[in-house]
């Protein structure tokens, strides 16, 4: 008899422990509904339920089966910024409606580049939703365009509502959602669109001037740099999902593709423009071959849609990732050398390409999202304007300096004469006044 209870404690024992480190199935209880409120709100990662899809084939009803199952991840702190993969991941999310009338909410991703998400849920009559939205596939009827994927919910009073949504891309694989009033949403997208538009349009008018001034100098730095600012406008563009609302249609699958071959163009001519402005080739021609060859880089990305995707994967590692801080890294030393010029566009490169810097890792999963991190490339961008263009006119005074005085004794050389001459001569036709002219020869 105490064998048997011996025998039966022992085996109850090791059933408990079993028990417990054996995974259990989760239900709804596990996840924490998201509460309906009259401002924007973040999704925590405690109120939605995760599923990578390695093979990228579930559908929807084998996602709910495989929620039920307790497959999908429900911890505490999931990582919501995945990185670049090729997996599918599906979420699970339940909204609370706890006012006594129906709300319309709005729940949006906050990473613009995403291929294709797929919203299913169900309207205020029980019926099956499915809403499509990302550049890669075709928006679903009736809704507006807009720069990031934004779902339009429908909550009858006092209830609650299951959302799946499944995310597929090639790019960022992030998984931050917010859960938006609809005045809000469209406000704060007024006041994003106003900023980016300063923005914008302060770099319009800066590269017109570069133009004129290319013009008037043939200076080649200042056609370089208005080129490459240019190209950073479009990048800034394609990164925030500007072109979703004015693409056409038959344009807007292939928006990620673009996106990438302005990443490389704006590399490629930065490359380029660094080299040539701090005259890497009479100064540095060891790291001139280097950069060279980072220039080459970002103009192979240009190339992408020729290119197989691991090929683009790496070249774009190489140029974002070691390339600006090593390039960073010269730039500083040239300062230290007080080289001319240096230190200006030291501090402007650095600031640019730091912030593309942490973008990169942003993208790699390796930080994690915030929304200082989404903008950082924007920072990078005025900065890069104000000290580029500031070492740039920098430059151009210094070489009228060198043009209009003798470099020996620092004074006004013949070309310098006959400039102001020609200034003077035109001011005393203008006003009708005389003119004199006084030659001294002095030994």
């Amino acid at each position: 008899m105490r064998r048997a209870i011996d025998n039966r404690s022992i085996f109850s024992i090791a059933f408990a422990i079993v028990f417990l480190l054996t995974p259990h199935p989760v239900n709804s209880q596990d996840v924490e509904k998201i509460t309906l409120s009259d401002v924007r709100s973040d999704v925590k990662g405690t109120s939605v339920a995760i599923f990578e899809d390695h093979q990228a084939t579930m559908n929807l009803a084998q996602a709910v089966e495989a929620y039920r199952a307790g497959r999908f991840d429900v911890s505490e702190q999931p990582r919501l910024n995945r990185g670049t993969t090729a997996s599918v991941f599906w979420l699970r999310l339940e909204v609370k409606n706890p006012l006594p009338s129906a709300q319309t909410p709005l729940l949006s991703m906050s990473y613009a580049e995403l291929d294709d998400v797929q919203l299913y849920t169900r309207d205020r009559l029980g019926n099956v939703l499915h809403i499509s939205r990302g550049d890669s596939v075709e928006q679903s009827i009736g809704l507006l365009r807009s720069r990031l994927p934004v779902f339009p919910l429908a909550l009858a009073p006092l209830s609650s509502q299951t959302a799946y949504l499944r995310i597929a891309t090639t790019s960022n694989m992030n998984l931050r959602l917010t859960l938006w009033p609809p005045g809000q949403f469209q406000m704060n997208e007024f006041f994003l669109y106003m900023v980016y538009g300063l923005l914008f349009g302060g770099i319009a008018t800066t590269v017109l001037y570069l133009l004129f001034a290319a013009r008037l100098t043939q200076e080649s730095n200042t056609l370089l740099l208005a080129a490459y600012l240019s190209s950073y406008i479009v990048y800034l563009c394609f990164l925030n999902g500007f072109p979703a609302l004015w693409l056409p249609l038959a344009v807007a699958p292939y928006a990620s593709t673009l996106q990438t071959m302005s990443m490389g163009l704006l590399f490629g001519l930065g490359a380029l423009f660094y080299r040539r402005f701090l005259q890497l080739a009479t100064y540095g021609p060891r790291f001139n071959r280097f950069v060279g060859a980072l220039q080459w880089m970002g103009f192979i990305i240009v190339l992408a849609p020729l290119l197989p995707d691991s090929l683009i994967s790496l070249l774009s590692l190489l140029v974002a990732g070691p390339g600006p801080l090593l390039t960073s890294a010269y730039a500083f030393y040239l300062w230290y050398q007080h080289r001319e010029s240096a230190a200006v566009f030291a501090m402007g490169w650095f600031i640019a390409h730091f912030a593309s810097f942490l973008s990169t890792l942003r993208v790699a999963g390796v930080l994690p999202n915030h929304d200082l991190l989404l903008h950082l490339p924007a920072v990078g961008c005025a900065a890069a304007c104000i000290f580029f263009t500031w070492a740039v006119a920098r430059r151009l005074a210094q070489e009228q300096i060198y043009a209009y005085t003798d470099y020996l004794t620092g004074l006004a050389n013949r070309r310098s004469f006959f400039h102001q001459g020609d200034i003077e001569f035109d001011r005393a036709r203008r006003y009708g006044r005389p003119l004199s002219v006084l030659m001294v020869d002095v030994d």
